[in-house]
């Protein structure tokens, strides 16, 4: 008996160290702090929006505003982490993760969309507003970039809103998003007023010529997100390094490859 005892011991023993290393790694990728409750709130939020419809104009401007506060609150409680350019990006994935829920079908997939939208908030103020994620903040801003417009583009489709409206929005998100990307490699802010400037001008244009083709408002952010990305990664290479033919050929390069793959599965109106 003491031998089974003392064997069923031995086995117990590496077991739950396992056990509490697990509960250990999961406890640190989703603490129980402010992240977490600011996303779930956010989800919430999200659920409500979509099965309230009645008032689905007034619970999304509550819920941004919200999480907006909330966001703001952060950098004031992590001045050194988290300072106020960092809140561009969070508000942004905000609105972009409400405004295109809109045009998603009310189905299952939408209540998918809902905790997968909880999750990016969630990664974002843990590692991609950070100054020591990059590669994060850069990944997510393409994401967040797309979103925001598609649902610009989704409202011009639908709802046939002001051409002018949504080159000043597309225009004003562009240099946001610019600007909170490209602070990490530029010394001062006063820097990039001219890059960022410049960047959200063309994208502006695009679209505006975009108008004049039956493509669907998908496939123009598509188009513009890649852009974006082109332009993005050269005037960010500028500041670090001497731009060489090569890099221009292989941005470039992956533009265009990116452009035929979206024209060849892309749906025209």
């Amino acid at each position: 008996m003491l031998n089974r005892i003392k064997n069923l011991t031995r086995v117990w023993q590496p077991l739950s160290q396992r056990v509490v290393s697990i509960i250990n790694a999961v406890w640190q990728l989703f603490p129980a702090s402010h992240y977490v409750l600011l996303s779930t709130l956010f989800v919430v939020g999200l659920e409500l929006i979509y099965t309230l419809q009645r008032w689905v104009i007034a619970i999304a401007t509550i819920v941004v505003a919200v999480v907006a506060m909330g966001v703001i609150l952060l950098s004031f409680e992590e001045k050194r982490a988290f300072r106020f350019i960092h809140c561009i990006l969070p508000i942004l994935a905000t609105t972009g993760l409400v405004g295109f829920g809109f045009l998603l079908p009310t189905t299952p997939v939408l209540h998918l969309y809902i905790m997968m939208a909880g999750f990016i908030l969630f990664f974002l103020l843990r590692h991609g507003a950070r100054e020591a994620y990059p590669l994060w903040n850069w990944t997510l801003s393409l994401v967040i970039f797309f979103l925001n417009v598609a649902f610009i583009l989704g409202l011009r489709f639908h709802l046939y809103t002001p051409i002018l409206l949504v080159l000043v929005l597309i225009l004003g998100i562009s240099a946001l998003m610019s600007l909170q990307a490209l602070r990490r490699v530029a010394s001062s802010v006063a820097e990039l007023v001219l890059p960022t400037l410049t960047m959200a001008f063309v994208l502006a244009e695009v679209t505006w010529v975009l108008q004049f083709l039956p493509a669907h408002y998908l496939v123009q952010a598509g188009v513009l997100t890649i852009l974006y990305y082109v332009i993005f990664n050269l005037i960010s290479l500028s500041y670090t390094r001497k731009l060489l033919r090569r890099d221009i050929i292989e941005y470039i390069g992956i533009g265009v490859v990116a452009f035929l793959l979206l024209l060849v599965s892309a749906r025209w109106t």
